[in-house]
């Protein structure tokens, strides 16, 4: 199973109507004493800003082309946790500035 998930990587990573998501560009595997848990990654990269990286667990994957993968997710969800993403580093990177302002 693990060497099918390594070939996901470099694919485009679909939502369940067929619009993009992103690049799947890693698979982890999260390994605890109950059970192992699998996870694709998938970058949401940006023109000007750092991208964002948003993991799904490996039942999440609908389907797999050659070069694409279907993700039972919507588009607005995918969109809504992304925002927040940001949101959220740009709330810490204000904070850092305001503890550490440069002169």
């Amino acid at each position: 199973m693990w060497l099918d998930l390594i070939t996901h990587i470099s694919k485009i990573a679909l939502d369940k109507n067929s619009k993009k998501l992103g690049t799947i560009v890693d698979v982890q595997k999260n390994n605890t004493n109950i059970d192992s848990e699998e996870f694709i990654i998938v970058q949401k990269s940006f023109l000007f800003k750092p991208s964002v990286h948003i993991s799904f667990k490996i039942e999440r994957i609908l389907k797999t082309d050659d070069d694409f993968v279907w993700i039972n997710v919507k588009k607005s969800d995918f969109d809504a946790w992304v925002k927040q993403l940001i949101l959220h580093r740009d709330q810490q990177a204000k904070v850092v500035r305001s503890i550490n302002p440069q002169t």
